[in-house]
């Protein structure tokens, strides 16, 4: 790599803004041949469409690691014409400039949304019901977990949600209490259980940060949108799949839906496009 320059960082971000966008499209492309007839399981779905929104990620740093001034996509022929106008230099620049001035927003929404849920885990808190908290402990333990899960009532979030990787806290709206049956509160925390099992936590905060970094990609907007409700869907089979009846399901995530939903970083059970499935 050449040595780093201001004006090698912004030739080698603007070669890689450029070259995301045709393999952005590819991905995406991909994705749809597979997902449409071929791939029928939202878990199945759900991976593919991650995979790919890192592997997005992976190709930018790669193309940005290796540019050179020398040798590179705008070099063939088939593009030849319309370079040849241009500075190839100033062309990469003029890309890099207006996406390094407008990467401030979506850093600036992904930081806002961290210090969200670090205060939404200190403040508002209050103990869960002896049931909703055996029901958790129970159940975590079935679903080999492998680390505890706490269960807390929460004055600030607008419906059931689940924030933390290592030490996982299940966060219900004290309107849940009194909206929703036993059932159906356990069907919601099963949701947010499965949640825990898969590391969805994990995995969400890398979807986040690819969203932010790419934030000019439709393409790659597009994959981020069907993993985020590829996974929501996933976690709702496993609830069917447990036994819960899916109409009840459906009517406890209705009345969820009624109000606003959380940000980024939280995994919420309730999902206004996915209520009809």
């Amino acid at each position: 790599m050449p040595t780093v320059t201001g004006h090698w960082l912004l030739e080698a971000t603007g070669f890689a803004l450029l070259h995301s966008l045709w393999k952005g499209a590819a991905l995406a492309l991909f994705y749809m041949l597979l997902s449409g007839q071929v791939l029928k399981s939202p878990e199945v779905r759900y991976r593919l469409a991650a995979g790919l929104s890192l592997t997005a990620v992976v190709f930018f740093l790669v193309d940005f690691f290796s540019y050179n001034t020398t040798t590179h996509f705008f070099d063939l022929q088939f593009v030849q014409q319309w370079t040849n106008r241009l500075d190839r230099s100033a062309l990469f620049s003029l890309a890099a400039i207006p996406y390094f001035l407008l990467l401030l927003i979506p850093v600036g929404r992904f930081l806002f949304n961290w210090k969200w849920v670090v205060n939404i885990r200190r403040q508002g808190l209050s103990k869960a019901p002896l049931p909703a908290r055996l029901f958790v402990q129970q159940t975590g333990f079935r679903l080999h977990l492998g680390r505890p899960v706490q269960v807390m009532l929460s004055s600030l979030v607008p419906s059931p949600l689940t924030v933390g990787f290592l030490k996982p806290v299940i966060l219900l709206p004290l309107s849940c209490i009194t909206a929703l049956t036993p059932q159906q509160l356990e069907a919601v925390l099963l949701h947010e259980l499965a949640h825990i099992k898969r590391s969805d936590y994990l995995f969400n905060i890398l979807l986040q940060i690819t969203d932010a970094l790419l934030y000019f990609n439709p393409f790659t907007a597009y994959l981020v949108r069907q993993a985020a409700q590829e996974r929501e869907l996933a976690c709702d089979a496993l609830v069917v799949r447990t036994g819960y009846e899916p109409h009840q399901y459906a009517a406890a995530l209705l009345c969820l839906q009624q109000s606003r939903q959380p940000r980024a970083f939280a995994l919420a059970a309730a999902k206004k496009g996915q209520l009809l499935q």
